[in-house]
């Protein structure tokens, strides 16, 4: 993957008013400059249009992946990084388990915590939930509980030293 243009710490700012910028602040266009007070409508030139263009947050989450340079906002985002090519299995559909490591699109390990943690937290109210109703006496619940507590441990169990995981465990049936 290699890295072609790279600009950091974008601003919001507002420019001095030009004959040529008037209306775009009339009509609240913002814009925004690099580390290096380069404007981002002027840095647009730069790239070339066969290559894409990577928009990332400070924590390096990904914001968008396009082509197009007309299509990013680069508000308030730490960087814009141009590559010749992406990874295969990006897409727009599953940008929010990608992130920008510095140097290259990769996985992000957070997505799949996150994703980890939210299915633990799920089995463990459903687990609290059929506990509370065996408890006052309902009956015919102990097999779902099980169930759910075998599901909980399942999830614990789930190595995410290889990314991308999707093979989660299959929730029981309620």
């Amino acid at each position: 993957m290699n890295t072609l243009r790279h600009y950091k710490n974008f601003v919001n700012y507002v420019p001095a008013r030009t004959k040529e910028n008037a209306d775009l602040l009339d009509n609240g266009v913002g814009f925004s400059k690099d580390e290096n007070g380069n404007d981002w409508y002027e840095l647009r030139n730069t790239f070339r249009e066969d290559t894409w263009k990577l928009v990332y947050a400070k924590d390096g989450s990904v914001i968008q992946c396009e082509q197009d340079v007309q299509e990013l906002a680069v508000q308030g985002s730490a960087g814009v990084v141009e590559l010749e090519e992406i990874p295969a299995e990006y897409s727009r559909y599953n940008m929010v388990q990608w992130w920008w490591d510095g140097e290259k699109l990769t996985w992000c390990p957070m997505y799949f915590e996150n994703q980890k943690a939210r299915l633990i937290s799920m089995a463990s109210k459903k687990i609290e939930q059929y506990a509370d109703f065996i408890a006052l006496g309902e009956e015919g619940l102990e097999g779902i509980l099980n169930s759910w507590r075998m599901y909980r441990l399942a999830v614990y169990k789930v190595d995410l030293s290889v990314l991308p995981f999707y093979d989660w465990p299959e929730k029981p049936e309620t």
